[in-house]
């Protein structure tokens, strides 16, 4: 598994590097704090993803 930096997550959200260590901070994504740096998993931001995705879910079509 890869750690990525705020740096990283916040190229990837297209949001700011402070914006990622806040959510970091409030835990809405779930990351390890090592000295002054955040580290999010890819995992962890996938499952970021995931529960704050505004796609329809897909319904599962019935036997007939």
């Amino acid at each position: 598994m890869n750690a990525l930096t705020t740096d990283q997550v916040a190229e990837r959200l297209h949001r700011s590097e402070h914006s990622v260590r806040r959510m970091c901070f409030d835990g809405k994504i779930r990351a390890t704090k090592d000295g002054r740096q955040w580290l999010i998993l890819e995992d962890d931001l996938a499952d970021y993803l995931n529960t704050n995705s505004n796609r329809p879910r897909k319904r599962r079509q019935r036997a007939a």
